[in-house]
């Protein structure tokens, strides 16, 4: 990067400080705690390696009778599943741990007539913004690497972080209230198996 790219940097990441637009603390954040969906991945232990697809199958060798014998098969009389030591290790295999786990939060305002998109990343910590399907703000662990000001992007964003707030702070009352309507059971219950256990 050069001296003059270099000096924009730091203006924008000063502006961009300035308009509290800055990682998850910031109004993205805001938008994406309120508004936001979860991006969840699904998948085994090898989610992101896969390998070779084809690295297990085996090539069938010898005569017509030879090869039929190689192949497993469910026998229909018995109900028994097949033998053999390459159909154990498929389900061996099949019994993979499998899970899904949160890889990241997205918000698509499209649904409220809004064309942005706000995307968060947690493996890299990568923030990014698209207004009308064009880049205009990227962070990746707390640089900011892309940001284009611009009137119409950024009223839309004050307008969804207010409206976020509202929601956030509306939940957490509504968390507060559960809260202590939970500690309230508890005492209840507690009460009560105190007068059963001694009487009382």
């Amino acid at each position: 990067m050069n001296e003059k790219e270099e000096r924009i940097k730091e203006q924008r990441t000063i502006e961009a400080a300035h308009k509290n637009l800055s990682g998850l603390g910031g109004k993205f954040g805001m938008i994406l705690q309120g508004f936001g969906q979860p991006i969840i991945a699904q998948g085994g232990a090898s989610l992101y390696d896969i390998g070779d697809p084809y690295e297990n199958e085996k090539d069938l060798a010898g005569s017509p009778e030879e090869m039929q014998g190689q192949i497993p098969y469910f026998d229909s009389k018995t109900g028994e599943e097949p033998i053999g030591g390459a159909w154990r290790e498929d389900r061996e295999y099949l019994k993979e741990p499998y899970g899904a786990h949160k890889i990241g939060h997205a918000f698509d305002g499209l649904s409220k007539g809004i064309h942005i998109e706000i995307k968060y990343m947690i493996d890299n910590n990568e923030l990014t913004v698209y207004h009308k399907g064009y880049l205009v703000y990227k962070e990746v662990a707390g640089d900011l690497l892309a940001f284009s000001p611009n009137d119409e992007w950024e009223k839309q964003v004050d307008r969804l972080s207010e409206s976020a707030k509202k929601i956030r702070t509306k939940k957490s009352k509504e968390s507060q209230k559960e809260k202590v309507a939970n500690a309230m059971r508890k005492r209840d219950s507690w009460w009560q198996t105190i007068k059963t256990k001694w009487g009382l």
